[in-house]
């Protein structure tokens, strides 16, 4: 994916419970991080989980994925995730 200069795109987490192990029903999506293109169309951004973020879910394991979106068009998506999240 490659944008132009100075376009806004969203990167967003979409979990799904342990059983899900394709990430078909994602229970939550979560936008985590805004990045703009510079001059020659390359972006980056970083997205920081802290505890309290994950409230609930110590010792568990959970799917998800990733997608980069643009204008409410997914440019990019990941394959679905194994999470292990300790205490």
């Amino acid at each position: 994916m490659r944008g132009y200069p100075s376009d806004p795109y969203t990167v967003a987490i979409h979990v799904s419970v342990e059983s899900d192990t394709t990430c078909s029903a994602p229970i939550v999506s979560l936008d985590t991080a805004t990045l703009t293109t510079n001059v020659s169309g390359n972006g980056s951004a970083f997205h920081v989980f802290r505890p309290a973020d994950i409230d609930g879910l110590a010792n568990s394991t959970i799917h998800a994925y990733w997608t980069v979106s643009a204008g409410g068009s997914v440019g990019y998506q990941t394959a679905c995730q194994t999470i292990m999240v300790d205490s």
